[in-house]
């Protein structure tokens, strides 16, 4: 009794979800009617077909699950079929299939503009028609689930859905080819169609032609003729290479990549298969690996720094059949569900592999690496193919687990031994090593690796280091003896002029760095025009501003971004805006390089993923392979089941650095009085960030006026008086704001505050030859070359303290009054003493 009111009640569920949806549906009609009432521009039109078509789609997209939602309750496997279910299901199949082939033939012929907007619409419709085959294929088979005895209601479905679908296919299989194979669409239209044959090659070979084969030779078949019609009908139009009359020649061309069913992944990865194949695929799936084998998978690579990852890790995961009707909790025979995935991909015919590398314009040497059977082996060469959309690697495979592309720059080799040797290097010639006698009491092969330093790696604002030298490591077996220092020879270009720089030697390796000063190490000048020796291995020269001497942390961060060796970023944290209610919610956090962030932030806030406000970190400087674990505590915990893997970022510079977590308000007096979000380093568990939302805020308050906490105790306006520090000092850099400090300033008075600032003589001497040495013209481009495109609010502290060490103290005294006013600077604060302006 208890079962049939569950299953009535899942079924009135269903049909109010049914209903809903074909309101959205009529809406969706009536705008496209509103919209056909007025005469619009043909642009409008074009912009107005891809906006109903993704109120379509998702209407579409629900439609089908909410279909299968009221099917799968009655669905059963392996020993019981209900035949109930079936009919439902190829009803599904024809149902979308003739959706998507009208919808895709009209929208090209139409509406289609050659962009990757509309190439991905194209994509879901194929997806969406590709499903419905798969649902088919999966379920429908009465030579191995159904007794044909008590099939006669999916029969009848199969043979009228099956006449719909030929019928369709007789009417626009025509408008299909006629696209032709170079326009941007046949690709789509290919695989759609593809997949049209496929179910509905299934459909009529494993439920009807059973059912033929069953009946007497003298039964009439009359009901299969109009069926039989569209089929011949069919045959007759289609190209000869999907039909049995194509020969050698033909076959060659049917393999083609765009007519090739596809599965795709989340991130641009795709596999392209045969559709005998699709049997053996079972419920395969390709994807970047998740967070808890990304680590795993990383280590496995063995990788050094010599190594750079050009692209994802990805990873394909075969699961059987039954293992899906088991994940979905269906009523079956446990005694014969064996649960054979999830493993690798491993079909009998080649499939084609393409996923997408970081940059358009791929570095050469670039190498593919594949895993399969737990080992990987290495591809040279792969095939790379770009686009106006960007670079893909494309390969065949019948076996694999997963995949990736790297790139290795190999380091210069070179013999020493006991009468000593000498190193120039080929790329740079003023680089030299100079191995003494008597160094090494055998002979040795050194590995010799020379980086050059980068001023506009990420964007990240250098203050301290005015120059560099390149950084050249050198390395050899570890059972090596150096009796003797060695000496490096290395360029920094140094001007007399620069009297308030220092020259430092940076000494550095994989886990430690040190700035040392000409107290702690000796720079000796050579013959050669800006180059010095120093006696030390792994080293690199910085030419630094003198102030900086007491501030090596910041030199430190500069030197490992600069050279390439860290990634400044930030961590943020999301708060899903349509899932959320007054208990529960889903918070996603991610990594993202500190210049690229207020893009992915307003990306996602365009899809409901929002910010918690003051979530963002200060800049963490990460490599390849560091993890961060997210830790949640206080009055929230997490409702789903999370090993501490899953629970951890492992960082890949250039992938998606993020984990979800679907949490609860749970009030525990013995706890922080907040929700609390703890970062911490692995393995060393140390605390890099923490944010903490009142509860009472998560509980009462709307997404946009959740507000974070930089402490459990903190004042609840503390936020907002922060936030309005921020704003102030980005208004202080405002360039109506620097406009009127250059107004103010002299010629040398600028001069000198550039190179404060931290630019070169030959970019200020530069400035005043553009500008004619026009003196408001000059000072505000020095004042907008240091500021770059981007205000920050550490620059407007660094503005005021470069006023106070040339000597412009009021001046800076101007900028921390004006500051508080939360506004830019006017002329009218620089004119009397007690700055009348400030007191508004």
């Amino acid at each position: 009794m208890q079962r049939r009111q569950r299953e009535s009640k899942r079924r009135k569920e269903g049909n109010e979800k049914v209903k809903d949806a074909k309101k959205a549906t009529r809406k969706v009609t009536m705008g496209v009617k509103d919209r056909q009432k007025h005469k619009v521009s043909r642009k409008k039109k074009t912009e107005s077909a891809s906006d109903i078509w993704r109120r379509v789609e998702q209407t579409g997209l629900d439609n089908t699950l909410k279909k299968i939602a009221t099917v799968k309750g009655e669905l059963k496997v392996i020993s019981r079929y209900l035949t109930s279910s079936c009919p439902a299901i190829v009803s599904i199949w024809s149902q979308f299939s003739i959706f998507a082939s009208d919808f895709a033939t009209s929208f090209v012929q139409k509406s289609w503009l050659n962009s990757s907007e509309h190439r991905q619409l194209l994509n879901n419709v194929v997806d969406l028609a590709g499903n419905a085959v798969k649902l088919v294929v999966l379920a429908v088979d009465t030579s191995k689930f159904h007794n044909l005895d008590e099939a006669s209601e999916l029969l009848t479905a199969s043979r009228k859905e099956s006449e719909d679908v030929s019928k369709s296919l007789q009417q626009h299989v025509p408008n299909m080819l006629s696209v032709g194979e170079g326009h941007s669409a046949a690709g789509g239209l290919w695989e759609l169609l593809g997949w049209m044959l496929y179910g509905l090659k299934h459909v009529t070979h494993h439920v009807l032609q059973p059912d033929i084969d069953k009946k007497e030779p003298d039964v009439d078949l009359s009901m299969y003729d109009e069926l039989t019609g569209n089929l011949y009908g069919l045959f007759q139009i289609l190209p000869e290479e999907w039909t049995a009359k194509a020969n050698k020649k033909t076959t060659k061309t049917a393999t083609k990549e765009p007519s090739l069913p596809v599965l795709r992944g989340h991130s641009g990865e795709e596999v392209r298969f045969r559709m005998s194949t699709y049997k053996e695929l079972g419920g395969s799936f390709v994807d970047p690996s998740p967070m808890a084998l990304r680590r795993p998978l990383l280590d496995s690579l063995q990788l050094t720094e010599d190594h750079t990852l050009q692209s994802d890790i990805y990873y394909i995961v075969y699961i059987n059949v039954l293992y899906i009707f088991d994940m979905l909790s269906l009523p079956s025979n446990n005694a014969l569900i064996t649960k054979l995935g999830p493993e690798g991909l491993k079909v009998t015919e080649e499939v084609i592999v393409q996923f997408p590398l970081f940059s358009a314009t791929p570095v050469k040497g670039i190498f593919l690496m594949v895993r399969d059977n737990g080992a990987w082996s290495k591809v040279e060469d792969p095939e790379v193919v770009t686009s106006e959309d960007g670079a893909v690697v494309v390969f065949r495979t019948t076996s694999c687990e997963a995949f990736t592309a790297l790139s290795q720059s190999c380091p210069d080799r070179f013999a020493a031994g006991p009468a000593g040797a000498e190193y120039v290097s080929p790329e740079h010639s003023k680089v030299g090593v100079i191995v003494p006698k008597d160094c090494f009491d055998t002979e040795v092969e050194l590995d010799i690796k020379v980086e050059e330093f980068d001023k506009q790696k990420h964007s990240y604002h250098f203050i301290g280091i005015e120059c560099a030298s390149v950084a050249l490591t050198i390395s050899c077996g570890s059972d090596v003896k150096m009796l003797k220092p060695i000496t490096i020879e290395l360029p920094v270009e140094v001007e007399d002029k620069e009297k308030d720089t220092d020259l430092v030697v940076v000494r550095y390796n994989n886990t430690t760095c040190q700035v040392l000063d000409y107290k702690q190490y000796t720079v000796k000048g050579t013959s050669k025009d800006d180059v010095f020796a120093v006696d030390i291995k792994d080293v690199a020269l910085l030419h630094i501003r003198r102030v900086f001497l007491n501030m090596r942390e910041t030199i430190k961060k500069e030197f490992l971004v600069g050279y390439g060796k860290r990634v400044p970023c930030n961590i943020l944290t999301y708060i899903d805006d349509t899932s959320r209610d007054s208990e529960s919610q889903i918070f996603v956090t991610e990594i993202l390089d500190s210049y690229t962030a207020d893009t992915e932030v307003e990306t996602k806030r365009s899809s409901g993923i929002i910010e918690v406000k003051k979530s963002r970190s200060k800049d963490v400087f990460l490599q390849r392979g560091d993890l961060i674990r997210v830790e949640i505590d206080g009055q929230m915990r997490i409702t789903e089941a999370m090993s501490e893997e899953e629970q951890t970022i492992c960082f890949l510079p250039g992938c998606s650095n993020s984990v979800s977590f679907h949490t609860e308000v749970k009030r525990d007096p013995e706890k922080l009085p907040d929700a609390m979000l703890f970062f911490k380093t692995d393995p060393e568990q140390s605390i890099i960030h923490t944010l903490a939302i009142l509860t009472r805020d998560l509980c009462e308050q709307a997404t946009e006026e959740i507000t974070a906490r930089s402490g459990s105790n903190s004042a609840p306006n503390e936020n907002k008086k922060n936030e309005k520090r921020e704003e102030a000092a980005v208004n202080i850099l405002k360039m109506e704001s620097l406009m009127t400090l250059a107004r103010e300033l002299t010629l040398n008075e600028a001069r000198e505050l550039g190179i404060q600032l931290g630019l070169k003589p030959d970019v200020l001497k530069r400035i005043q030859e553009d500008t004619e040495k026009d003196r408001v013209a000059s000072n505000f481009q020095i004042l907008c070359k240091w500021r770059g495109r981007f205000a920050r609010a550490t620059m407007a502290d660094f503005l005021v303290s470069s006023l106070k060490g040339v000597g412009k103290v009021q001046y800076a005294d101007i900028l921390v009054d004006v500051r508080r006013l939360n506004r830019g600077l006017v002329t009218e604060d620089f004119r009397k003493t007690k700055y009348p302006a400030l007191k508004n």
